[in-house]
C-alpha cells in the first residue's frame, strides 16, 4: 500500500506540473500577443533617404568661399 500512494502522490505531481507549465505558457502567449508588433520610434532603416545633392555640394563649398 506505501508503494501505491508513492505513484499517486508522484502522478499528481507530474499532472500538478503540466497543468501549471500550461497555465505559464498559455500566459505567456497572450502576453506576446499584446506587445507591439513594431516600434514606433525606431528608425525606418529600409526607406530610402532624399538628399539634394546641389545643396550639399553648395553648403559644402560655402566655408571655402568665405575666406
Amino acid at each position: 500500500m506505501g508503494e501505491e500512494k508513492k505513484k499517486h502522490s508522484f502522478l499528481r505531481f507530474i499532472i500538478k506540473t503540466l497543468i501549471a507549465g500550461g497555465i505559464a505558457y498559455a500566459g505567456y502567449l497572450v502576453y506576446k500577443k499584446t506587445q507591439p508588433q513594431e516600434d514606433p520610434w525606431a528608425e525606418s532603416y529600409w526607406e530610402e533617404a532624399t538628399v539634394d545633392t546641389e545643396e550639399t555640394a553648395d553648403t559644402a563649398q560655402t566655408p571655402e568661399t568665405n575666406e
